[in-house]
């Protein structure tokens, strides 16, 4: 079939959807018929490549609208300068830890490796490790985690944690119910949490955490939770009243304002691994600074920290 075969077919495709009624045999042909279309461009562009793109005819466009289109990309970038310079000083703070550089994993290939993100969290949750900026990071997760944002989470959500006297561990053995990412214990309450980066769930993965952490807390009568904390805001845990679920979004939120609180080296450890969520997470960042990030980057940074990030 040469290109003029495959245009007359469109052209009988196109007939055929002016039909008022369709009966189901006639949307099984025409859906097979779509399907062998899709065949016969994909020969077509095998054989002899894609058709060449004209270009763009933008002559009305210039004497009616704007001479020069490219304006209008000085003017979408203009605008992002203003949004800028219109955040609060606290939020204006935010977007300089996200202009953070160096970026410490991308380089190595580690941005998206669940096990450093494991070590990473686990060392701002630790307080013996990262001194006050840990204090600060976990005192804001707790708080976080205790206020359910759905109903279906209300049941396994208790009403306080108690971290003092707190051991922060990674890769923690649970005996028979396997081995958690990290484990947060005190005399009074415990936490488990479960990391997934580009990982889906094990088998039995929950309900096995689950059952491990309610034998922990009947020992001393403490109170307890499970984490699911996932990149994927969908990849919701397989019995979801038997977790919490929240996202490394949450926590490049909850965390922003505890790295523009100081100016220690824990501060600055803080700000280099949020720049990395930012970046290879949710493309809230890249690896520069903000002026040579995309339109498309600047946008999405600056509506996170209008709408999702709180000022201190």
């Amino acid at each position: 079939m040469n290109r003029q075969d495959y245009l007359d077919s469109l052209v009988t495709l196109a007939a055929t959807l002016d039909v008022q009624a369709q009966s189901e045999d006639l949307l099984r042909r025409r859906q097979t018929y779509l399907g062998q279309l899709v065949a016969l461009a994909k020969d077509l562009a095998a054989q002899h490549g894609p058709v060449p793109a004209s270009p763009a005819n933008t002559e009305i466009f210039e004497r009616v609208i704007m001479a020069s289109p490219k304006d209008i990309l000085w003017r979408v970038a203009g605008a992002s300068v203003e949004r800028r310079k219109a955040l609060p000083s606290a939020r204006r703070a935010m977007l300089g830890v996200l202009e953070t550089r160096p970026d410490l994993l991308g380089p190595l290939g580690q941005a998206h490796v669940e096990v450093v993100h494991s070590a990473l969290v686990a060392h701002f949750l630790d307080p013996r490790k990262s001194g006050d900026v840990g204090t600060a990071c976990r005192a804001a997760f707790g708080t976080f985690l205790i206020h359910p944002t759905s109903e279906e989470e209300e049941g396994a959500i208790p009403e306080a944690l108690n971290f003092v006297g707190a051991e922060v561990r990674t890769e923690r053995h649970l005996g028979k119910h396997g081995r958690v990412d990290i484990s947060i214990e005190s005399p009074r309450a415990v936490v488990l949490i479960e990391v997934k980066v580009d990982a889906a769930e094990g088998l039995q993965q929950v309900p096995d955490y689950a059952a491990a952490l309610g034998e922990l807390c009947a020992q001393g009568a403490r109170e307890g939770i499970l984490v699911f904390l996932t990149q994927d805001p969908e990849q919701r845990p397989s019995v979801k009243q038997a977790a919490r679920h929240i996202i490394f979004r949450d926590l490049l939120r909850l965390w922003l304002p505890v790295a523009i609180s100081g100016r220690t080296s824990e501060h600055m450890y803080l700000s280099m691994y949020l720049k990395i969520v930012a970046v290879h997470l949710y493309g809230l960042a890249e690896a520069d600074t903000f002026d040579y990030w995309s339109l498309r980057t600047q946008r999405n940074a600056l509506r996170f920290l209008e709408s999702e990030v709180e000022s201190t």
